[in-house]
């Protein structure tokens, strides 16, 4: 049985990424960008101004969005084109 919560979706996400490593490995991989991720957020936070926004909430046209660039340390967001398609997410 595989435990509900984050670390099983990211592993599967390195298992997609890195198909012919063995699982210790990835899971190794995975843990030293993590910590290495934590380590540069703790750096910037002097410089960082944490903002939450809602599901489908829309940030192109929050004050935030005229600040400067966005860093997203979780959840998703998607960038639209004029005609309304979706162009990243």
């Amino acid at each position: 049985m595989v435990p509900a919560g984050p670390l099983p979706e990211l592993l599967a996400a390195y298992r997609r990424r890195y198909p012919d490593e063995p699982d210790a490995a990835r899971l190794e991989r995975f843990l030293a960008r993590q910590i290495d991720f934590e380590d540069l957020v703790e750096e910037l936070r002097d410089w960082l101004d944490p903002r939450e926004y809602a599901p489908a909430e829309s940030i192109a046209g929050s004050p935030a969005a005229r600040d400067g660039p966005q860093l997203l340390l979780s959840g998703r967001a998607s960038a639209y084109g004029a005609t309304g398609t979706r162009l990243y997410q």
